[in-house]
């Protein structure tokens, strides 16, 4: 998915290293799912320390629990990314383009999901390090997140406007 490429993409070229630059802190870049070919890894990420690509993952979410942070540099593409929201139920910080957090609401996951300005690499940078710097990572996500967007909680809307939708 190209979208998924060009955020991958900007992590390795922009914000590594601006990360290596700014601070010795030790990291692992682990990458997940399936489609990226063997010239794009040889291009962009067998020249980048410590990364770690797994392909496609069966039980991806003890990978995102195990996760300190979700970079989610997204430029592109529409709608709510599952991969954001699937992360913050997990309870893993993520730090988002404000595109790729596009249809969360503000106030709703507090310091769980920090928001920086389009292609402003260096916030990302200075967010990882000030998380953990101040083990903010390990905050939880607030309740009112799963209020929001737990599933359980959204169905009985979701029926009505199915119902609402029939009627007319």
């Amino acid at each position: 998915y190209l979208p998924n490429r060009k955020c991958l993409t900007n992590i390795v070229e922009k914000i590594i290293p601006l990360l290596d630059e700014s601070t010795s802190l030790p990291y692992d870049l682990h990458i997940f799912g399936r489609g990226i070919s063997d010239s794009y890894f040889e291009r962009y990420l067998r020249p980048v320390k410590n990364v770690k690509y797994f392909g496609f993952v069966q039980d991806i979410d003890n990978k995102i629990r195990e996760a300190d942070v979700l970079l989610n540099p997204v430029l592109e593409g529409g709608g709510v990314q599952t991969k954001v929201i699937k992360t913050l139920a997990a309870g893993t910080t993520v730090i988002s383009s404000e595109t790729g957090a596009c249809g969360i609401s503000r106030g709703i996951c507090d310091e769980k999901l920090i928001r920086v300005e389009d292609e402003d690499w260096g916030s990302y940078a200075r967010n990882i390090i000030q998380l953990n710097q101040e083990g903010e990572s390990s905050i939880p996500t607030p309740p009112s997140f799963y209020e929001t967007y737990y599933w359980r909680n959204n169905i009985p809307d979701v029926l009505e406007a199915i119902t609402n939708i029939n009627k007319n």
